[in-house]
Formats: structure tokens, sequence, C-alpha cells
């Protein structure tokens, strides 16, 4: 591996080393300019940028920001545990106790799908919730989440 200079998400150097390795390609190969995407030069950024945008957990840990608590101001982190249900492309039927996550993957979800990252397109995504309560707090954190990151708020404007 490589130490990059500047790394937009704690594991992205592994997931970068991965990528580049699952194609035969090498970091010297990038660091010269020699590889593309689309027909557009892949720099060390743009190739973060697309694996962060590629990978909910990835997204999500890389734009969100915790409102309040102890941990207010830092990046949102998830629990081990929800890493690969968060990747998961099929439906999702969330039956769990409080505080385990559920709303922090379901609005992480909810945004990454809205701005056109995910499987399917834009607009194509279901969200249920026994009563209203629940949904509103889901799409007060979504807001508050697009309305707080310059990034995500001018992707939706």
């Amino acid at each position: 591996m490589r130490a990059i200079e500047h790394l937009l998400h704690p594991e992205m150097e592994k997931a970068m080393d991965a990528w580049l390795a699952s194609r035969g390609h090498s970091w010297q190969q990038l660091d010269r300019g020699e590889l593309e995407v689309g027909g557009v030069a892949l720099t060390p950024i743009y190739l973060q940028l697309l694996l962060i945008h590629s990978d909910p957990v990835y997204f999500a840990e890389t734009y969100f920001i915790e409102r309040d608590g102890p941990h207010a101001g830092e990046p949102w982190r998830f629990f081990d545990y929800q890493k690969p249900s968060m990747r998961y492309r099929g439906d999702t039927l969330h039956e769990c106790g409080a505080e385990v996550g559920k709303t922090r993957e379901i609005v992480a979800l909810a945004v990454w799908m809205l701005l056109g990252y995910g499987p399917k397109s834009r607009g194509e995504m279901l969200i249920g919730a026994a009563q209203d309560g629940h949904l509103d707090s889901l799409w007060d954190q979504m807001l508050a989440q697009l309305r707080e990151t310059p990034q995500l708020e001018k992707a939706i404007d």
C-alpha cells in the first residue's frame, strides 16, 4: 500500500488498493495519470470520490456529520454489523430494538439513492413506517444532512 496525502475516509487507502488490484492496476499507474474511467483521467482524489459515491457506507461516513450529543461535529460512523446491511442491494425490512441504528441506515441509504448513487433510478424507493412520527424523524434527518453539508446541498439544487 501507499500513503496518500489526503484521504477522504479512514478506510479509503485499503479500498483504493483493492480497486486497483482487482483491475490489475498499480499505484504507480494512478500517480502517473495512466488510468482512465469513462474517458476521464483518474487521479487519487477522483478515485476516492468514485469509491465513496459507489458505497453507501463510505458515502455517509464521508459526508454526514453528527448533529448533537458527545460526538457533535464529527463524521458519522456505523457499527460493524450495520455495514453489510448498508451494502445489501435487496429490499430491507427493519424489525429491531431501540438504538441499533435503523434510522441512521434508512437516512443514509435514502440520501445516497436520492442523489442518484444507488443501484436504482432516483425516486425508485419506498420508505414506510408504522406511524407518521417515525417518517417525520427520518425526513428531518435527511433534510438536515442535505442542508448542513455543502457538497450535498449543491447536489439537490
